[in-house]
């Protein structure tokens, strides 16, 4: 990795340019070598199985507390067309439902040029999924269903292509 582009992780676990809270990060494409690397522990699981589904993760923090306070929460950021955004509201809502735990989905209004793509959008929407607070006492189960959904999006959408594949071309006898 380019030393120009390495990031440090401070004493809180938070993994920016400096290491320093609150301070801005490098944005690696999800196919660099190291990008996992740069993504801070307690979130990188879900980070990695959102990837593996095929979302472009935009940001990502584990959450962060200094003292008794909580500065920031742990939170995912990715981009979806934006046709899909009806689809996100309704999973979001069940699972809130579901499970008894409040995700909360939003729509930042990033439209930063560094934004790193691997493959093209026709209308690119950022959604950030908060999970919550480091020092609520369900962050660790709230981030691991999280990350099992991105898991079973995974399964169904290879599921779905080798369906797709199969029906396209047809094996000859």
């Amino acid at each position: 990795m380019n030393n120009h582009f390495k990031q440090k992780c401070g004493p809180l676990g938070n993994i920016n340019k400096t290491g320093k809270p609150g301070e801005p990060s490098f944005l690696f494409p999800s196919t660099n070598l190291n990008f996992t690397l740069n993504v801070e522990r307690g979130i990188r699981a879900t980070v990695k199985a959102a990837v593996k589904c095929g979302f472009d993760t935009f940001s990502s923090c584990e959450g962060h507390v200094k003292g008794a306070q909580c500065w920031s929460s742990r939170c995912l950021c990715f981009i979806i067309e934006q046709a899909a955004f009806a689809d996100w509201v309704l999973l979001i809502a069940t699972m809130n439902r579901l499970y008894g735990i409040n995700f909360y989905l939003s729509c930042p209004d990033e439209r930063d040029s560094h934004m790193v793509f691997t493959r093209q959008y026709k209308q690119p929407l950022v959604i950030n999924i908060t999970i919550g607070s480091p020092n609520d006492h369900d962050i660790e189960y709230k981030t691991v269903l999280l990350t099992n959904i991105f898991k079973k999006l995974h399964k169904k959408r290879k599921n779905f292509e080798k369906k797709k594949s199969s029906t396209e071309y047809p094996v000859l006898p």
